[in-house]
């Protein structure tokens, strides 16, 4: 079974929409915690293109390899990954905890990104997800996450 386990009260939600979500905690033992944390993040991976010169005595070793070269300019891709949007909460402070329930709540921004996860025309993956963290000192964190899902055009 598992630790700890996030109930929402909707699969899709709306920008500007409430979220309600309960944590269940069903540890094996009593566990001491510094505190219990509810994040809503949204995670962007975005593609970025990007054109570079090429030098000219990189380009006549690339000719003296055999290698065929029509132009001096390279285009180079990659993937930029960031937070846009990022929301904390304290759920529950400094205790023992074991078998427990907790209940948040969190506003989705009115403008917010809706959820994608294909990069589509826009080149862009969006992803809300929500986390809790337990916060064990001397021990490794319990964290655990939920994609939420944003309704969008």
């Amino acid at each position: 079974m598992e630790k700890v386990k996030i109930e929402t009260n909707k699969r899709e939600y709306d920008p500007g929409e409430l979220i309600f979500a309960k944590v269940h905690l069903n540890l094996k033992e009593p566990t001491n915690a510094r505190s219990i944390h509810a994040t809503l993040y949204c995670h962007e991976e975005k593609k970025v293109t990007s054109y570079t010169i090429i030098p000219q005595d990189e380009m006549m070793r690339m000719r003296e390899l055999g290698l065929q070269i029509y132009t001096n300019v390279k285009q180079v891709q990659r993937v930029e990954q960031c937070d846009t949007h990022r929301s904390e909460k304290t759920v529950a402070y400094e205790g023992t905890y074991q078998k427990e329930k907790f209940e948040i709540s969190f506003e989705l921004p009115k403008n917010c990104q809706p959820s994608s996860n294909i990069m589509g025309h826009d080149n862009r993956i969006t992803k809300w997800m929500l986390k809790i963290r337990i916060n064990i000192p001397f021990s490794t964190d319990i964290n655990v996450e939920k994609e939420i899902f944003v309704k969008g055009l």
